[in-house]
């Protein structure tokens, strides 16, 4: 059951953010990482910085080798391998964790800039096809963390994490399987507090 709700929340992520995804100039991983800002601008929380903490605290567990694109992506190839990191202490990231992932695109003006775009590029998009392939494994019932790892990998490249509205989503969702010991513990003990 747990593992379940996990996959939920990175599926409810990836979902949402299908919906609007272009393969060109980033224009629409733009628009959903400003309404993500938003989102948590009403709540007066500066995002970028909590994900700037998390990134930082990752590097400097040695869970993420830099803030490189390619860390990223060997930090999801590790977990893919069945190398889960143990964290623990995700409550220092409760911030990040406030806003469900359906409710970071329910801004009006956001939802109005992703109903204009061109419908096609989202078919043809990358993440068209990792919502494809998250719900193959959902139909499957096989689902695990190391299983969701390995779908992200396998359709975004180490040059995807380059883009910043996917790096946010990375983060979040590493900040999801904070709260859930079951599936991981994030942070050795010298990073909890």
């Amino acid at each position: 059951m747990k593992k379940i709700k996990y996959f939920s929340v990175i599926y409810i992520l990836i979902a949402l953010s299908f919906c609007a995804c272009s393969s060109s100039e980033n224009k629409v991983e733009q628009i959903l990482l400003d309404c993500i800002r938003d989102t948590y601008k009403n709540l007066n929380i500066d995002i970028d910085a909590e994900l700037n903490i998390l990134e930082t605290d990752l590097i400097s567990a040695g869970y993420l080798k830099s803030n490189s694109e390619e860390a990223y992506y060997d930090f999801f190839e590790n977990i893919a391998n069945g190398s889960i990191p143990s964290i623990a202490g995700g409550e220092k990231y409760l911030n990040i964790l406030v806003v469900r992932p359906s409710e970071l695109y329910v801004n009006l003006d956001c939802l109005e800039k992703l109903i204009n775009l061109d419908s096609t590029k989202i078919v043809e998009s990358k993440f068209f096809l990792l919502l494809q392939q998250m719900e193959t494994l959902k139909m499957s019932g096989d689902i695990s963390t190391s299983k969701v790892a390995r779908t992200i990998i396998d359709v975004l490249s180490s040059k995807d994490f380059e883009i910043p509205y996917y790096r946010a989503l990375a983060l979040m969702t590493i900040a999801n399987a904070f709260m859930d010991s079951v599936y991981v513990e994030l942070l050795p003990p010298r990073l909890r507090q």
